[in-house]
Parts: C-alpha cells; sequence; structure tokens
C-alpha cells in the first residue's frame, strides 16, 4: 500500500503493547537490525527518535520497479503511545502528535490532498475515526473562518467508513479535543455547532438527527477498540 500509492507518512494508532497482542510489530524493523523483507520489498529502519506520547521512525524501502533495478523511498513512521486500551488520550497529547505529522507534511512539500498517508489502529475505525475526524476539523477550523461543523464531520465519515466514531463518549471526546484546540488557536466554534455540543454533553435539547446518530451508534462502549 505504501509503495504503491507513494505514501511517506504511516501513523500508527497502536501502543506498543497492542502492537505485539496484535502481531503488527512485524512490519517495522530495528535501527541497525536486518531489514525486513516482505517479497520484493525490503525495509529498513534508518532512526528511531522518542518524543514523548509519540516515536518517529525513519524508514527506507527498497522496491524493484524493473528486473534488476531498485528504487528506494523514505517513509516516516508516527506512533502514537499514549492511548490505552478502552480509553481516550489526553487531548493536548494528540493534537501535538498531528501537529508533528503535519510539520512534517510541511516539509515534505506535500499533504493528505495528494499524496495519501496512512493511518492504522486495530480495527481502523474507532481509534483511526478519531484521529481522522481531528485532522479534518483542523483543517476545517484553518480553512473556514472561525467556524467549525463536528456533526457533518461524523457524518461524512460514518457514510465513508462505516462504524468509524463508535460510541457517544468518542463524540464528545470530538467535541472536548475540539475546544482544547479552539482554545490554543482562538477560534470559536460556530454558535449552531456549540449547541449541539451543550445538548450532547447534558443529554438534552439534542436535534432529531443528531440523536438519530448516537442511537445508530452499534457498538456497546464495552467492546469499543478505544
Amino acid at each position: 500500500m505504501a509503495w504503491e500509492n507513494f505514501s511517506c507518512i504511516i501513523v500508527n494508532l497502536l501502543t506498543d503493547e497492542e502492537l505485539w497482542k496484535e502481531d503488527a510489530q512485524s512490519y517495522l524493523p530495528y535501527p541497525d537490525c536486518n531489514p525486513i523483507n516482505f517479497g520484493c520489498y525490503e525495509i529498513h529502519c534508518i532512526s528511531t527518535h522518542d518524543k514523548g506520547p509519540y516515536r518517529l521512525k525513519e524508514l527506507e524501502i527498497v522496491g524493484q520497479v524493473d528486473w534488476g533495478t531498485t528504487e528506494s523511498r523514505k517513509v516516516y513512521h508516527f506512533q502514537f503511545l499514549d492511548w490505552p486500551e478502552n480509553k481516550f488520550p489526553v487531548a493536548c497529547h494528540l493534537l501535538d502528535f498531528i501537529g508533528a505529522i503535519k510539520t512534517t507534511m510541511t516539509a515534505l512539500h506535500t499533504s493528505f490532498r495528494n499524496v495519501p498517508a496512512i493511518v492504522h489502529c486495530c480495527c481502523g475505525v474507532e481509534k483511526s475515526g478519531i484521529f481522522c475526524a481531528l485532522w479534518n476539523l483542523q483543517e476545517q477550523m484553518d480553512d473556514i473562518e472561525e467556524t467549525v461543523d463536528i456533526f457533518s464531520i461524523v457524518r461524512v465519515m460514518r457514510h465513508q467508513r462505516p462504524l468509524s466514531i463508535q460510541s457517544k463518549a468518542s463524540y464528545e471526546y470530538l467535541y472536548s479535543a475540539s475546544q482544547s484546540f479552539k482554545e490554543r488557536m482562538h477560534i470559536n466554534v460556530s454558535k449552531a455547532d456549540r449547541k449541539q455540543k451543550e445538548g450532547l454533553l447534558l443529554s438534552i435539547g439534542l436535534s432529531d438527527e443528531v440523536q438519530r446518530l448516537i442511537e445508530n451508534m452499534q457498538v456497546d462502549s464495552d467492546d469499543s477498540d478505544i
């Protein structure tokens, strides 16, 4: 996937413990160790940097493009370490993580719009859904003056990727995290969206549409991959 889509960013939302449990560590070589081979592709780990709540690995993928001809590409692997199972991360840590990825992408003169990044967790919907929703929220705050629409972002994501943002608690977390980002950037959440937040958090005054969205979140919070 990374090779065929020319992806230069991989975002991994699993902790080290989850990686070993899910046997997802196998695609990540260690520095100064032998590369890992997947068919005609070879993955080398150039460097590893622990940066508080996340880890950055610089990888090199060597692939065969023609008979006897190889090409190497650099890929930056960001792993968020501060997201335990069945809990939510500290919002400012996740926002800093997203900011670090954006800074790297800017330095590489690329963005999610033209060169896709790969985002993964265990099941690909809950942690990944929250991450992508927060990314979109920040993009909306940057692109549209002083307004965000959390509900519409979640609705579009659930249409494109069913089961994304699986629980009411996850939906509430998006509001909490966006508030943290707003306080940093001094951006006001739109008045209408703020009313939706108040209704959700107080369990009163919910619009019919928001209420239906919450009721349609099928996965019980005890079973959610958060």
